[in-house]
């Protein structure tokens, strides 16, 4: 009934050819907000990314445009700070189709037109994308400061132009990063699971019960071609890899096809501690992300997480990173090295399979990781770890244990 009626409300027949025109949608959508539009224009321009990306795409004079490098970013911004927005260029060209002519000549975009919007759109996307890729450097208009226009730099701009002037200031010098990642599936469709997913470097999936294959396995997905970093490729999305996700409440655990999003969140950095029970925190800090990379599935984190320490760091706003344990698990010298090069403390909670006593340096005990004397009791070499989800009654015990280890370090 849901089909037919909406037959019945577009007009059109069953199994009669659609135009593209005439399956997209492109009803305005904008609602004339001009608190908001003045918002967005003026998130844009102080990102700094503006100057660069005109000087790099070649544009001709603002007012002469039909679809400018500013009236695009607006857009993108606008349909950013929606509430369950769709990052789709469909809802780009509702917003554009929805600006009046007052709107349209503040951002340059006096030619305009609604016919053959959705093109026109496209085109002017593909074109920033591939110049991004390419990552060329160009002087900047407004400074004169010589700027690399990729990706990295275009993110940075407009995540910390995001941050208010009154907020950033405090938390400058006063902020640790908590880094994740989480899984982006591909809008490509798959058929199949994804065999031969490589790791670039990265361990094996852990061998827990959600990875033990059943009899009502899924074929193999087909491998359409192999991309330029010598992986498979398994939907249309040529950009998009195999890769491992863990479960939740979403979805099991197993392979993927999409990329991992990387985030760095603000947290309070950690002023003074005493390496077992003291810690005194810094003032609080707002948990915005400050910094993110968006890599294909199975790639390397510690890559794209040393990355995003580096560039934090270099803004003043990473002493510290407490990090999923996924992360522990990279080669040293692509995390745990640069890391230490950094001068950036790490924090973690390590997976079962890496604790325990490892072979010591002389007559000290190396033991998760750290160094303790031969006198440490044997009772304290291996303390359970409270539970997932555990009360915090039942943490006392557990940290109380660590407490005494800790003090033979």
């Amino acid at each position: 009934m849901a089909a037919s009626s909406n037959h019945e409300v577009t007009g059109h027949k069953r199994g009669r050819y659609r135009s593209k025109q005439e399956r997209l949608i492109l009803t305005s959508t904008w609602s004339h907000d001009e608190r908001e539009l003045t918002a967005a224009m003026q998130l844009v321009r102080k990102s700094g990314v503006l100057g660069p990306l005109e000087a790099a795409m070649k544009m001709p004079p603002a007012p002469d445009s039909r679809l400018s490098v500013f009236g695009y970013l607006v857009a993108l911004t606008l349909n950013g700070s929606t509430l369950h927005h769709k990052a789709t260029i469909v809802e780009v060209v509702r917003l554009l189709n929805g600006f009046d002519a007052g709107a349209l000549d503040r951002l340059g975009m006096r030619r305009w037109r609604r016919v053959g919007a959705y093109d026109h759109v496209h085109r002017f996307h593909k074109r920033l994308a591939a110049l991004l890729d390419e990552s060329p450097e160009v002087v900047d208009p407004n400074t004169g400061e010589l700027v690399t226009c990729n990706w990295a730099c275009f993110q940075r701009r407009l995540l910390l132009a995001a941050i208010p002037d009154e907020v950033m200031a405090p938390m400058v010098g006063n902020t640790d990063l908590a880094l994740d990642g989480t899984e982006m599936e591909s809008c490509g469709r798959l058929c199949g699971e994804p065999s031969d997913i490589d790791y670039d470097g990265e361990a094996s999936p852990p061998d827990d019960a959600e990875q033990k294959k059943t009899k009502n396995a899924r074929r193999r997905a087909k491998v359409l071609s192999v991309g330029p970093d010598g992986r498979n490729v398994y939907t249309k999305d040529k950009d998009a890899r195999g890769g491992y996700r863990t479960g939740n409440a979403n979805h099991p655990g197993g392979t993927y096809v999409g990329r991992e999003l990387h985030l760095g969140i603000a947290v309070p950095t950690v002023k003074k501690t005493d390496g077992v029970s003291y810690v005194k925190f810094g003032s609080d800090v707002p948990p915005v992300i400050v910094s993110a990379r968006l890599v294909p599935a199975g790639s390397h984190r510690g890559d794209p997480a040393v990355e995003m320490v580096a560039e934090a760091k270099a803004q003043g706003l990473c002493n510290g990173v407490i990090v999923d344990s996924g992360y522990t698990q990279s080669a040293p010298e692509r995390f745990h090295l640069p890391l230490q090069r950094l001068g950036v403390s790490m924090f973690t909670r390590l997976k079962e399979h890496q604790r325990g006593e490892r072979p010591g340096i002389g007559p000290a005990r190396l033991i998760d990781g750290h160094l303790f004397c031969d006198s440490l009791p044997d009772e304290l070499v291996a303390p359970l770890m409270p539970p997932v989800g555990a009360t915090w009654e039942e943490k006392l015990p557990c940290m109380a244990r660590f407490d005494q280890r800790a003090a033979y370090r």
